[in-house]
């Protein structure tokens, strides 16, 4: 699992295009998404709080194609992470 931290351009840019957005997420920050759109790999879940950005992103892991990191863990950590943001 990856955890990036950036402002409201790299928001912008890992938001930006069709294929990067699967759908918005509610109640994480001030805008937050998961994507991306298709099956792609990495699954990432973004959001902004402020002027702060933080891009949460795993990869599948073993050959049976399950995460280590789900989905729902990742919004578990994007919500600690968010809690500690000023």
């Amino acid at each position: 699992m990856l955890i990036e931290f950036g402002g409201l351009t790299d928001f912008a840019e890992w938001a930006g295009g069709r294929t990067a957005v699967k759908s918005i997420v509610s109640d994480l920050g001030d805008a937050a998404y998961n994507g991306p759109a298709g099956d792609d790999e990495p699954i990432m879940l973004g959001f902004r709080k402020g002027t702060r950005a933080v891009r949460l992103t795993t990869l599948k892991i073993g050959a049976d194609g399950k995460r280590v990191v789900t989905m729902q863990k990742l919004r578990e950590m994007a919500d600690l992470v968010a809690s500690r943001l000023d």
